[in-house]
């Protein structure tokens, strides 16, 4: 018998259920850093301006200017 088969294999499980919980944790954590949220920007090449705001009532005046 090993070790781990007289200790019923509870150390093993305990650690590798802390692993896991870390490894969940760590991964919910990095998906709230990344999360991006997604904006609706208007462009209207006749009446838009640069320095309106991008909403639909002040649309922007060229596309590259919304990056």
């Amino acid at each position: 018998m090993t070790f781990l088969q007289d200790m019923n294999g509870t150390i093993f499980t305990e650690k590798s259920n802390m692993i896991k919980s870390a490894t969940f944790s760590l991964l919910f954590f990095v998906m709230e850093l990344l999360w991006i949220k997604s904006e609706q920007l208007y462009v209207d090449p006749r009446t838009g301006n640069d320095t309106n705001s991008g909403m639909k009532p002040q649309p922007l005046n060229i596309l590259s200017n919304v990056f």
